[in-house]
């Protein structure tokens, strides 16, 4: 449910950025291309990470069940469908769904039937898919082409949904006759009766998301409206009980309502979390409520009609919990946090842990950052608070930055020029104030400076002695201001000389804004780069700026010889600085690029897939720096 709300809120946000500045969201190169096979192709070395078997994909999709007894983990996160044993922790199969361009490509609204060997799940711009959990072999589907659809699945097999997306439209197939047919209004949530041939569904009835529940019989696709009390913004999630009697209902901000679903009766409503609620279920035999927020995992007493928070041990607390579901007996339940690597197992007094698996990152891998001599490459996520450091040359060594409870997830990661220290800039808006962002490298000690402003983005100064920092000019979002800090003996221009400077070179003062954002800050603000490339198309600003998304922009060489970047037709290639002449390719196997780096010595090329697999490639020796 929260895919509605981020889709109208970011419309409404980057329209109006539109209308204060132009905004680059998109860089074309050269069209005219070379054939990728004409050109001298990087050497593979090695691969680290995926992030399948890890926390199901933040911040929008995501799900985990128990299937076949409690012996199989199924995990719908990023673009694939997966099986895991759950003692040994082995693959058992997995699907990958295809990914249409211009599109996200996550996975979400898992769910599995009691009766019959049966999955359920949610891909954008593919739809719905039910499938075998044993096998992994599709059942039958409903295509749905919108990014953000949430699906549901009846009970006994026999209903099929899928709804909202950026087109707010819904469906509903019958899986024995095959019949298709729209719903009627506009759908922010349903859930299927468990025993009778209806649903209830959450109408979205104004412009401002405020909803209206209603029973919708599923033959004639009649709706009744509920009589609630309620004016709240959109539902988020709806849950049955086993037997049907009692209706849970989340909404956005952690409001939880209980309803006795034939009396048409609240029985609680209250705050349980400070953000969104994950996941509602009701425990097998119907006595207590599974509550899973963003943080907060409770239990709710059908009896005695109370909350009771579940005690987590010291190493599974969470900051940002993704789904959960009970095991078979109501013993405990399987959770998934975007920060652990593996799912945890927990019984109602808060006994377990996480469970075996594959070695992987704990978050879908967006940050990356070569050291200056190219011997460490740093990895981060803009959807998780960890930090992991590779070396090059050793695939089996791997080094985490020490956690920060101060931070939920980062926006970049820089080495200082000298390699003496590492910057972890926290996302934004995310980070508590005098959060300490500055780590000695390659010891990791936390080092004293703090942030006094939500950086936007951040590097050195080319003698490593201080950070300049680029943040809001008193709080208007379209006037932004460096920030120098100091880290020790600091010589050289102070921050206001280095706007200047800036200014009088005519570069564009953009930072970073959601996940695009002027990644050549750093090289401007270190002196490297005088004129990023001789003559750009740029749609969106001018053919001055030469801005590049994160997602295109692998970084420049030290002396500027040589940058990486993908090119129009989805080829990664190493470009030649001055001409911006495509000179190599990547041979990368992956199904998409997500994001890209270079060394500063021009050596090693680092490739994200949206799988969450990182992977080196070595350029020729001609080609370096």
């Amino acid at each position: 449910m929260r895919s509605i709300f981020f889709l109208i809120f970011f419309h409404f946000f980057f329209f109006a950025l539109a209308q204060k500045q132009a905004f680059v969201s998109e860089y074309y190169i050269y069209s005219g291309f070379p054939p990728a096979d004409s050109l001298p192709k990087m050497k593979f070395l090695h691969s680290w990470g995926d992030s399948r078997w890890s926390a199901p994909f933040a911040p929008m999709a995501g799900d985990i069940r128990f299937a076949a007894h409690d012996s199989i983990i199924l995990i719908a996160g990023g673009s694939y469908l997966t099986a895991w044993d759950r003692k040994n922790g082995q693959l058992l199969w997995e699907r990958g769904f295809r990914h249409r361009k211009n599109y996200s490509n996550l996975s979400r609204s898992l769910r599995v039937l009691k009766n019959k060997p049966w999955g359920m799940v949610s891909n954008d711009k593919n739809g719905a898919y039910v499938f075998n959990y044993y096998t992994g072999e599709l059942i039958d589907s409903l295509p749905f082409a919108s990014d953000n659809p949430e699906a549901r699945i009846s009970p006994d097999g026999k209903w099929l949904a899928v709804y909202g997306g950026q087109y707010l439209l819904s469906k509903i197939k019958n899986l024995k006759t095959g019949e298709v047919r729209e719903l009627p209004g506009t759908l922010a949530a349903i859930e299927f009766h468990p025993q009778k041939e209806e649903a209830v569904v959450s109408i979205v009835r104004s412009q401002n998301m405020q909803v209206q529940l209603a029973k919708l019989e599923l033959n004639s696709l009649q709706l009744d409206p509920i009589k609630t009390d309620f004016n709240y913004r959109q539902t988020q999630r709806i849950a049955f009980s086993q037997d049907g009697e009692l209706l849970a209902l989340g909404f956005f901000h952690g409001r939880l309502e209980i309803w006795d679903y034939l009396d048409q009766a609240k029985l609680m409503d209250t705050i349980v979390d400070r953000s969104w609620i994950e996941g509602l279920e009701f425990s097998p035999n119907d006595k207590e409520l599974l509550i899973v927020g963003s943080v907060n995992i409770l239990l709710w007493k059908r009896k005695s009609q109370k909350l009771k928070p579940v005690p987590l041990p010291k190493d599974c607390r969470c900051n940002g919990w993704e789904d959960g579901s009970w095991d078979q007996e109501g013993k405990g339940f399987l959770l998934a946090c975007r920060q652990w690597a593996h799912p945890v197992y927990l019984t109602k007094k808060g006994v377990g842990g996480q469970l075996k698996g594959a070695e992987t990152f704990m978050f879908p891998p967006d940050i990356l950052s070569f050291s200056p001599d190219g011997k460490y490459l740093a990895v981060g996520s803009h959807y998780g608070p960890n930090v992991r450091i590779l070396k090059t040359k050793q695939p089996n060594w791997r080094q985490d930055l020490p956690p920060n409870d101060s931070v939920l997830s980062y926006y970049q990661l820089r080495f200082s020029p000298d390699g003496n220290y590492l910057l972890a800039l926290p996302s934004a808006y995310q980070h508590k104030a005098g959060v300490k962002p500055l780590y000695s490298f390659p010891d990791l000690k936390l080092q004293p400076q703090k942030l006094k402003k939500h950086y936007l983005d951040a590097c050195f100064t080319p003698n490593s002695r201080a950070i300049l920092g680029i943040h809001y000019r008193k709080n208007n979002v379209f006037d932004y201001v460096l920030e120098l800090q100091p880290i020790k003996n600091y010589w050289g221009p102070s921050a206001a000389k280095w706007e200047q400077k800036l200014k009088e070179e005519g570069q564009p003062f953009v930072p970073l804004l959601w996940q695009s954002h002027s990644i050549n800050l750093a090289h401007w603000l270190n002196g490297r780069v005088s004129k990023l490339l001789p003559a750009p198309a740029v749609r969106g600003y001018d053919n001055k700026s030469a801005l590049m998304s994160e997602h295109c922009f692998g970084g420049f060489t030290a002396k500027q010889n040589y940058y990486a970047g993908i090119g129009q037709n989805g080829h990664l290639y190493l470009y030649d600085g001055h001409t911006g002449q495509p000179k190599a390719v990547v041979p990368f196997q992956g199904r998409a690029v997500s994001h890209t780096a270079i060394s500063p010595d021009g050596r090693y090329i680092a490739v994200v897939s949206w799988e969450g697999l990182i992977s080196l490639y070595e350029v020729p020796k001609p080609l370096r720096d």
